[in-house]
């Protein structure tokens, strides 16, 4: 359950992750920090070795990893992996990194909480967003998202990078788990939603993780139709049982997407 003694949970979610975990959890243990933290890691009924990857792990760290086992795959039933048990581990604030996703600084965490603190933010974030490892014969290439600006929500920052109020993520958990909105895009239109109640949205400038695409992850097999028809039924729902502040988001997003077609904006 929940431990006073630890400031920050890092989420780190799994499925069939059995050739990336191991370097996952390295990069999520060695964070160098002047308070406690704890590993959450939920395994979505994976069918490879992933789970006795995370199980040696705990053992050899008893005191920073948590595991959770789902008895299913709640991704394909629920739309989420993360089980409403796993909310009762939490402390103040959240970190995320997928099993597949890895962080690249070892001082992510202190830099973040840092401005939490500085700005009483709901959210921060890392401004150079992480590198996309694309996975194709052996090849492996990076780029990043964004070279530089301020935090808008036309911008695009991979969670891999947040860090979260625990207060502004049960918020976001529980409406999305009511209109199955869980996932990138929505957590994303609902941080925006909710600056004036619980803080603003920092960016640091600095590199801090390094993300996946590959053929078992959850998104990215995806064809281009299928991730718009995705996009579309978050919109919808919004615009139809949103509040007020997510419609407003919705139709700043939209319009953004029309201007860039026609490349009025960049």
């Amino acid at each position: 359950m929940t431990d006073d003694r630890y400031l920050v949970s890092i989420l780190c979610c799994t499925y069939n992750h059995e050739n990336y975990i191991k370097d996952t959890l390295y990069s999520l243990i060695n964070q160098k920090t002047s308070f406690k933290f704890k590993v959450i890691v939920v395994d979505d009924f994976s069918q490879d070795n992933t789970v006795d990857i995370v199980k040696r792990f705990q053992k050899k760290f008893p005191e920073s990893i948590v595991l959770i086992e789902n008895d299913f795959n709640h991704y394909s039933s629920v739309g989420h992996p993360v089980p409403e048990k796993a909310l009762e581990y939490l402390g103040p604030f959240i970190a995320l990194c997928d099993g597949d996703d890895l962080w690249i600084d070892d001082t992510k965490l202190e830099k973040q909480m840092a401005v939490h603190f500085a700005h009483k933010c709901s959210l921060c974030v890392c401004l150079h967003t992480a590198g996309t490892s694309i996975l194709s014969q052996n090849k492996v290439s990076s780029r990043s998202t964004r070279k530089n600006g301020s935090v808008d929500v036309t911008d695009y920052f991979h969670p891999s990078t947040f860090v979260f109020s625990t207060a502004v993520f049960k918020e976001q958990y529980y409406r999305a788990k009511k209109f199955r909105l869980f996932g990138d895009l929505y957590m994303w239109i609902f941080a925006h939603s909710v600056v004036n109640r619980f803080g603003p949205i920092v960016a640091l400038p600095m590199y801090s993780a390094f993300y996946r695409l590959h053929q078992n992850g959850v998104w990215s097999p995806k064809s281009s139709f299928q991730k718009k028809i995705s996009r579309l039924r978050i919109f919808v729902i919004l615009l139809l049982y949103g509040t007020l502040s997510e419609k407003k988001i919705v139709f700043q997003l939209i319009l953004f997407k029309f201007l860039r077609r026609f490349q009025l904006v960049t």
